[in-house]
């Protein structure tokens, strides 16, 4: 059997040093990469549903279409995907080279003028967004 220990009356408890003081660090606001995600994912949803409608299947730019939803649709994931813990090298590569395919594919060919137009602004965007989505650096 054991005897139960006994407090002091007059406990003090250890003051703290000076040191533990809390220090406020910046706040730092990535604003250019959070723009650069919007335009990024703004642009491969505009590109997505533009070669949904705006190239049907009798259209002479027909086949414009599948690149577009092709290179929109890599481009949308890949600016899901910079919200989540994959790298960001990788995706920004990928969303930065459709961007480049989407305004090189349409000079080459010899589709219609709507979809020339709307591939290469698209594109023109996509670089946009993917430059200023990697404007953060490393994290």
């Amino acid at each position: 059997m054991t005897t139960p220990v006994r407090r002091q009356q007059g406990y003090v408890p250890v003051p703290r040093r000076p040191t533990d003081q809390i220090v406020e660090q910046p706040v730092v606001l990535h604003t250019t990469s959070d723009a650069g995600w919007g335009l990024l994912v703004g642009a491969g949803a505009i590109v997505l549903g533009f070669s949904w409608t705006l190239f049907p299947l009798d259209n002479p730019g027909m086949w414009a279409g599948y690149w577009c939803s092709l290179l929109g649709m890599f481009v949308l994931l890949a600016g899901l995907g910079l919200r989540t813990r994959m790298g960001r090298l990788p995706l920004l590569a990928t969303a930065g080279g459709s961007g480049a395919l989407l305004v090189i594919i349409p000079l080459l060919r010899d589709w219609g003028t709507w979809a020339t137009t709307t591939m290469v602004i698209g594109g023109a965007i996509v670089i946009l967004g993917t430059v200023l989505a990697g404007a953060r650096g490393s994290d």
